[in-house]
């Protein structure tokens, strides 16, 4: 006689879905406007770590602040583009590609071209062949912009080398002709580079990087002069950024 059946196991109860959280959403940053920014200084450094991010300080090197970096370089960008042009957009100064990454290249030099007949040229990779504005041979000259007043183009070069230094890149103005008056800015020494000039709303000054005196990129302002009569020896770039971190390629906004 069979016994009796055991009682059937339940039927697995399947789990309830959950649904994937939402994605969480990255908030667009702010853009960054001139009007808000005008007269300041926005730059590059180290000092939070990493490789760098942007920042903004006032002219005096006061109030400095981090940005978020998209939106600096987003709006930064299109700015240094401009830096060369003159005032009324017909021109543009120009250096050599080249020397802005090569060590074994001994000469470059700086050119002034017409927007119009020489955009292809201007937004394309080659190296300009004619306009030349500044040249000497052996001489590595850089870094050109145009002050908002019209009156002067500054660059770096490493010509007129001061007595008993290496040969060491400095600032000069020279006037926008085709036989520039060229004036020196700045006198330093024992082979430090300086690069990345930008002018003051205003034309009267301008703002760089420099390693020198200290091995560490340092951001300075100095002042242009109101005419060629202009010299260095009686005035001092002013130190911005007196730290222990590298600060870098500022750019004054106007």
């Amino acid at each position: 006689m069979p016994g009796p059946s055991s009682p059937s196991a339940p039927a697995p109860v399947p789990p309830t879905p959950v649904p994937p959280p939402p994605p969480t959403s990255t908030p667009t940053p702010t853009p960054l406007t001139v009007a808000e920014l005008r007269g300041k200084i926005i730059f590059k450094s180290d000092r939070d770590g990493g490789p760098f991010n942007y920042y903004v300080m006032n002219a005096d090197g006061s109030n400095i602040q981090r940005l978020e970096k998209a939106a600096a370089e987003a709006f930064a960008n299109p700015l240094q583009a401009r830096e060369g042009l003159s005032p009324d957009g017909f021109q543009i100064v120009l250096g050599e590609r080249r020397c802005g990454y090569s060590i074994d290249i001994y000469t470059c030099a700086l050119y002034i071209l017409d927007t119009k007949l020489h955009a292809d040229l201007i937004y394309s990779d080659r190296e300009p062949s004619q306009g030349i504005w500044f040249v000497q041979n052996n001489v590595k000259a850089k870094a050109p912009v145009w002050s908002p007043r019209g009156d002067y183009i500054a660059f770096v070069s490493n010509h007129e080398t001061p007595v008993g230094c290496r040969k060491t890149a400095n600032l000069f103005k020279g006037t926008p002709t085709q036989k520039p008056v060229i004036r020196r800015l700045t006198e330093f020494c024992a082979g430090a580079d300086t690069d990345h000039p930008s002018f003051s709303p205003d034309g009267s000054q301008i703002v760089f990087w420099s390693e020198f005196p200290t091995k560490n990129r340092e951001i300075f302002v100095v002042g242009v002069g109101a005419d060629d009569s202009f010299d260095h020896r009686n005035t001092t770039p002013r130190l911005l950024t007196p730290d222990e971190y590298n600060d870098w390629d500022p750019l004054w906004i106007k």
